[in-house]
């Protein structure tokens, strides 16, 4: 943990943690990891009980596969916000830490940007990609439970959407001249 100029606390990247006007964690960071462990909580759940169905009762429940693979692509989108938001997605993680950017400052500020930007426009391709597979597949339904289909496709666009929001405001907090960062 570093902190600014202005004595802001800043992530391992050097970016502004997301907080409350309290100086807590962030609720929404709050709530995505809640949201999370609740998936996660119940993805076990229900193989458990695919599991005991088959082998104790001999008799398969049809709908598990479709909640299960509901529930990970929920968990896969949240959690992708997530681990950007908080400055723990592995990938990013592996360029700002490596021992050519860490060794120069000004590779380590123009790595910090070119990551900001490209997860700009990924985070820009899930909202519009995903936004048109909501479009092309309105009306059609999944099979087991005769859910809408969006959602399987929802979580896509949401993500994306967060995740936009959450890198425009780390780009323009890296670009705000006093917004030196200090290491601690």
């Amino acid at each position: 943990m570093s902190a600014d100029l202005t004595g802001k606390d800043t992530g391992p990247d050097g970016f502004e943690d997301f907080h409350d006007f309290d100086g807590g964690p962030g609720w929404a960071n709050r709530t995505l990891g809640g949201f999370c462990a609740a998936a996660l909580a119940a993805i076990t759940f229900v193989l458990l009980l695919q599991v005991a169905m088959r082998y104790v009762a001999q008799s398969p429940l049809v709908w598990v596969d479709e909640v299960t693979r509901i529930l990970m692509v929920w968990l896969t989108f949240t959690g992708a916000a997530l681990a950007y938001r908080t400055g723990s997605h592995i990938g990013i993680n592996a360029v700002v830490d490596s021992a050519f950017v860490r060794s120069r400052p000004w590779v380590a500020r123009a790595a910090a940007l070119v990551i900001e930007a490209v997860v700009l426009a990924g985070s820009l391709a899930l909202l519009i990609g995903g936004t048109i597979m909501l479009i092309r597949t309105a009306g059609h339904t999944t099979p087991a439970l005769q859910l809408p289909i969006a959602v399987l496709f929802l979580p896509a666009p949401l993500s994306g959407a967060l995740v936009l929001c959450s890198a425009a405001a780390n780009w323009t907090a890296r670009l705000r001249p006093s917004n030196a960062v200090i290491s601690s």
